[in-house]
């Protein structure tokens, strides 16, 4: 008897790890410092210098005292943010973080992983959060992924529970995780939060953005919160689903790579609102500001809107269908990500979707010509 396209995707995919490492960083007085890491192989290779900075990326050694968790207000209040691990053949890794006070100090949690599942790791979290609190690390988080890693990789949408010991070793207990059905995103882009994203931009806006995506510009996305930062970020990156952004792309961006943001190439980059004043200083490309607090986008250098460069028609049909999808999501007082994202999906395949009719297999050719004028007609039909 063969086996399902389900079964043989579990076996391919059998040998993949939920996650790849994890690591404790304190902030210290000279700065983060990584108190403990956990690497189901042994033998893995990571960038811990670069993995430690990004889970403090709002530090600033020059003021150490105006990092945002620091404030009275944020006192015992959790952080969640993520970043992007690139390496030398352009695989991605990301980073998924919480920030927590733990005896009175800040420590940030952090799960790498190849899988951008945002709320299953955060769940992943929760559980590693609840022991580290109360236990030390060393005995309690190796036990813990050893049991998730040997669980297959989810399918979206799918529920599996993990039986994971009390730390006195006494009981256990089962934890059940799922992860979101995100059908609609690639599987390297994940899915992400969009609230934030939707309720700081009007429609305009966001099609201002997505066009700046579309003809890779470089983007900064401003926030003062560390945690909205990311989130925003991460989210305009499935607005672009199923193309991924291939370009420089960094979440959360530390003081110390500030240079990054004088890069001749397209980026896709978060800062802090602290460091505006500094990138002032330094000499910068044409380029997109998205400011998060102040609702606002802002074109830099001589840059211009790229949105009179998209086929009218096909802009139109988009602008209506998101302004209905985020009308729709207000009222039910949630963002449904394939509610919103669909529109952008039929903008990509009402383009694209008829290519194959001006290829000539005859002449091996493509009649670029007809497609573009096939563009300017009043619909397209897929």
């Amino acid at each position: 008897m063969s086996s399902s396209p389900k079964q043989q995707l579990a076996k391919t995919v059998s040998k993949k790890r939920l996650i790849t490492a994890f690591v404790l960083v304190s902030l210290t007085e000279k700065g983060p410092k990584l108190e403990y890491k956990y690497l189901p192989k042994p033998r893995a290779t990571l960038p811990l210098p670069t993995i430690t900075s990004f889970c403090f990326p709002d530090y600033d050694p020059d003021n150490p005292e105006n990092l945002e968790d620091k404030n009275e207000q944020a006192f015992g209040t959790k952080q969640n943010f993520a970043f992007v691990l690139t390496n030398i053949s352009v695989t991605r890794s990301f980073g998924f973080c919480r920030r927590v006070k733990i005896n009175g100090e800040l420590k940030t949690l952090c799960l790498i992983t190849d899988w951008p599942w945002y709320s299953l790791f955060s769940d992943f979290l929760d559980v590693l959060e609840r022991r580290i609190t109360l236990f030390s690390p060393k005995k309690q988080v190796p036990p813990i992924i050893r049991k998730i890693n040997k669980h297959a990789l989810p399918f979206p949408g799918e529920e599996f529970y993990v039986q994971i010991k009390s730390a006195d070793g006494l009981g256990s207990t089962s934890y059940r995780f799922v992860r979101s059905d995100s059908q609609i995103t690639s599987s390297n882009q994940g899915s992400f939060q969009l609230d934030e994203l939707l309720g700081a931009f009007s429609t305009q806006q966001l099609l201002e953005i997505f066009s700046a995506l579309l003809f890779e510009r470089r983007i900064l996305v401003v926030s003062s919160s560390l945690s909205i930062l990311s989130n925003v970020i991460h989210s305009l990156t499935t607005l672009v689903s199923p193309f991924v952004w291939n370009h420089v792309f960094i979440s959360v961006l530390p003081k110390s790579l500030i240079d990054f943001a004088s890069s001749p190439m397209p980026f896709l980059i978060g800062i802090k609102s602290q460091l505006l004043q500094k990138l002032e200083k330094i000499s910068m490309e044409p380029h997109l500001i998205v400011n998060v607090e102040a609702k606002s986008i802002t074109y830099k250098g001589g840059l211009t809107s790229d949105m009179k460069k998209l086929p009218a028609p096909q802009l139109s049909i988009l602008e209506k269908s998101l302004s209905n999808a985020i009308k729709q999501g207000k009222k039910k007082g949630k963002m449904i990500p394939s509610l919103v994202l669909h529109p952008f999906l039929d903008f990509f395949l009402s383009i694209f979707g008829t290519y194959r009719k001006y290829i000539s297999t005859k002449n091996r050719s493509f009649n670029f010509g007809a497609f573009i004028q096939s563009l300017s007609e009043p619909t397209a039909q897929v």
